[in-house]
């Protein structure tokens, strides 16, 4: 245990951005809510049965802006992790200790599947409790009153669902960065959008239809590519929903039964074990 605990102080050691990036959005809430401190000041002049979601629309708006910095901070950092250590050499001090290619490896996609939207999560939490802290404190009585119309635990407990579902339904993604991360000779992210054109160009020639791009863009987080099985349509959320759908449990159980989850999960362990190969036998020259 305390083997993978010095490797994820490794992790944020080299990728200081991990921390970093969270404060960062952090701050620009605490100086967002000060600039605009009469945020709630009209609530009160809309129906009742409209201050429920006002109050969700502005948590909301948060946490679109926080899942779409998070995303490209896992993207980037997996892209980075393994072609990084080859290329500044650190790979030769870190094989010399006794970590097998199997531990390093699969820290890293921890680390961008557990770690970043745990910090994410907490960053969230943090920003909501400060948006009614200082909502409070500069006299806006309104922002007292939110509790009445959300239970906080359960918003937050549905970001987490949210999070987890989007996790696994990104996994062979996510599997697919680190691997070019780890094959590549120079500039993963050419190498990430270059292979899935060229299978395209190649599907277009076939006289039958793959759906290669559709199925990609699918596993985009929050379905980004717009397609019919992307996780937004899965949980009964809009774009980047908040989670706080009331079918939000059911809809997140049907989605880990997928047959469709099931098998990224098997695509993504295919690319985790050539990852580890290539790591182990690649070259560092």
């Amino acid at each position: 245990m305390n083997r993978y605990f010095i490797l994820l102080k490794r992790e944020l050691w080299e990728h200081t951005s991990l921390f970093k990036l969270p404060l960062v959005f952090y701050l620009v809430v605490v100086l967002g809510n000060l600039a605009f401190g009469n945020l709630f000041q009209f609530v009160e002049l809309a129906p009742d049965g409209l201050q429920r979601g006002i109050f969700r629309s502005a948590f909301g708006t948060v946490n679109s802006v926080a899942f779409i910095v998070f995303i490209f901070l896992a993207a980037f950092y997996l892209l980075d992790c393994l072609y990084t250590e080859r290329k500044d050499r650190s790979i030769l001090f870190w094989r010399s200790l006794p970590v097998s290619d199997t531990q390093t490896v699969l820290l890293k996609l921890v680390t961008a599947v557990v770690v970043i939207p745990l910090i994410l999560w907490l960053t969230l939490v943090s920003a909501h409790l400060t948006i009614l802290i200082l909502q409070s404190v500069l006299g806006t009585e309104e922002a007292g009153n939110f509790l009445g119309l959300i239970s906080l635990g359960k918003y937050w407990l549905n970001l987490a669902l949210v999070l987890l579902v989007t996790m696994l339904w990104s996994l062979p993604l996510l599997s697919w960065l680190m691997f070019c991360s780890a094959w590549t000779n120079r500039t993963p992210l050419i190498t990430v959008i270059a292979i899935p054109v060229v299978l395209a160009m190649i599907e277009l020639l076939l006289p039958f239809e793959l759906n290669l791009g559709g199925h990609m863009l699918s596993r985009l987080p929050f379905g980004f590519g717009n397609q019919g099985s992307g996780i937004d349509q899965l949980l009964g959320l809009s774009a980047l929903g908040t989670g706080n759908s009331d079918s939000l449990l059911q809809n997140a159980t049907e989605a880990l039964s997928r047959t469709d989850l099931l098998i990224g999960i098997v695509i993504s362990a295919a690319l985790v074990t050539l990852t580890i190969q290539i790591r182990r036998w690649r070259d560092v020259a």
